[in-house]
């Protein structure tokens, strides 16, 4: 009996020895997942900030780009400055006759 209950503790003690070696390798994976979700939380951080700053970006890009004028714009404000300074050229005449 003696014989029987020695076994029966090594047999405790082999698995309880187990228990407590997987116990220490899940601790381990679970301390690696937790920096890897810290590394992959600053990331998502950084990339939204950059994305933000594109967006606002793309948002000047695209006022600038309303606000260029094309070559027709740039013509008929020329013509209208001319015809404005034959106006003021007319009225001048007149004044002075």
């Amino acid at each position: 009996m003696a014989i029987d209950l020695q076994e029966r503790l090594d047999n405790i003690r082999v698995k309880a020895d187990m228990l407590v070696s997987r116990f220490e390798e899940q601790r381990e994976r679970c301390r690696l997942l937790e920096q890897t979700v810290d590394r992959l939380e600053k990331q998502v951080a950084d990339l939204t900030k950059s994305l933000e700053r594109l967006q606002v970006d793309n948002e000047l890009l695209r006022t600038a780009g309303l606000l260029n004028p094309t070559r027709e714009d740039v013509e008929r404000s020329r013509a209208m400055l001319s015809q404005l300074v034959r106006d003021i050229d007319r009225c001048i005449a007149e004044l002075t006759e």
